[in-house]
């Protein structure tokens, strides 16, 4: 911005604090000179003088001011007609690198280092003008020069400023817009995260893989399907955190193993409650501490459903029945089963039968997802590993019979353990 002296022959009003001024509002009857012209070489004779306006030297004090109306400019705005540029005048010079408050609009503003007040881009405002590394915040200056505050989207992304502030938030922010939501700004750049992403704990934020939605960058909670370089793993965000969960977790009623190093669910069954008639209640002041396997010597699931509710006839149950991916409860796990033949060893194990017979014995579909059962049952205990004869038998161990005949057992326990160990 260049300097000039200026007179005008036309006699002027004062100009209210916040106007926007240019030079044709100054009512200059000479040919149009910027207001930051070159001084002229020759000065308008004294007697010609009425009303001094632009850069003049101030008679009380000898130095050069910037004038309107024949008073020094003071808490003003002065547009250069030949740039359109704003300045911001405070007691006759205009403002470099500097916040203020122009009464008249209500408004925040930013004059950056050669005067020209911001508009159209973020700046950083430091606590302490004179020592930017003191720390300070950034705001983005709209193309009206005030501060955005809210939402804002630009520059390939969405951002939030402070709605009193107009401070750029990082970090979790809990916004309005889609019935209210939690979002993470990225703490350099301050743009809204979508994706998958790892929060970690440099600021204080508890560490964890999250995800955040692809259109409204809203925390994920609960189930997911995420993308893998093999295909896709179902994980499970926490309902309260949004991080990815691992180990054991009781959700939704179902007893779930998740992958200790990329969150996959292992263990995610649902168990379908049928109920038999056929159990006693409570477990005569035991509690169990032994799984026992069985083969039900009936092909089908719905087969076993109707033995168990048929209450004329043969006097027998179990906790569960696994046929295929399926898992069929009739007993509570704190209730006996009539299960083993043998009256002790009821109130103190879990029956779980098995959908085979002697030529078709169990799948290992269903064997895998016995597996998995008994994995979760054993969790349950605090049990690290299952031994044959010590936390798991079979039925023929208690009473006088084969079952259960052709099935497994071997394979059934150690992948049992398998899944017991993915869970340490």
């Amino acid at each position: 911005m260049k300097r000039t002296t200026l007179f005008c022959h036309a006699p002027l009003a004062r100009l209210a604090v916040g106007a926007s001024l240019t030079l044709a509002a100054l009512g200059c009857v000479a040919a149009p000179v910027s207001a930051f012209a070159e001084p002229a070489t020759e000065p308008a004779p004294a007697a010609e003088t009425r009303t001094l306006n632009g850069w003049a030297t101030d008679p009380a004090t000898g130095e050069d001011r910037y004038f309107i109306g024949g008073e020094i400019a003071n808490c003003v705005f002065v547009t250069d007609p030949d740039t359109n540029e704003r300045y911001w005048f405070e007691n006759g010079l205009f403002v470099r690198e500097h916040a203020f408050f122009d009464a008249a609009t209500n408004e925040w503003y930013w004059a950056d280092a050669d005067g020209t007040i911001a508009h159209g881009k973020d700046v950083f405002i430091p606590k302490d003008e004179s020592d930017r590394d003191a720390g300070g915040k950034w705001v983005r200056i709209d193309d009206d020069y005030t501060m955005v505050k809210g939402e804002d989207c630009r520059y390939g992304g969405w951002y939030y400023f402070d709605d009193i502030t107009g401070e750029m938030l990082k970090g979790f922010v809990f916004v309005p817009s889609n019935g209210g939501k939690w979002v993470f700004y990225d703490y350099i750049t301050g743009q809204m995260a979508h994706g998958e992403r790892y929060i970690d704990d440099a600021h204080g934020d508890e560490p964890g893989w999250m995800h955040f939605d692809g259109v409204t960058g809203a925390v994920t909670y609960g189930w997911m399907d995420v993308a893998t370089d093999d295909g896709t793993k179902t994980v499970y965000y926490d309902e309260v955190t949004g991080r990815m969960v691992y180990g054991w977790r009781d959700i939704d009623g179902m007893t779930c193993l998740f992958d200790r190093v990329t969150g996959e669910a292992v263990i995610r069954q649902k168990v379908e409650w049928v109920g038999t008639e056929k159990y006693t209640p409570g477990r005569d002041g035991n509690d169990w501490e032994r799984l026992v396997i069985h083969t039900t010597l009936i092909d089908t699931i719905e087969g076993v459903d109707e033995v168990f509710a048929d209450t004329n006839g043969r006097s027998a149950s179990a906790h569960y029945c696994v046929d295929g991916t399926e898992i069929h409860q009739y007993v509570r796990l704190e209730d006996t089963a009539w299960g083993v033949g043998n009256w002790n060893w009821n109130t103190r194990t879990v029956s779980i039968e098995h959908v085979g017979t002697r030529e078709n014995p169990a799948t290992y579909e269903t064997l895998d997802t016995s597996a998995k059962l008994m994995a979760s049952l054993a969790h349950q205990k605090g049990w690290t590993k299952l031994v044959m004869g010590e936390n798991v038998d079979v039925h023929s161990s208690f009473t006088a019979t084969e079952c259960p005949f052709e099935l497994d057992v071997d394979w059934l326990v150690e992948r049992a353990n398998h899944y017991l160990a993915l869970g340490q």
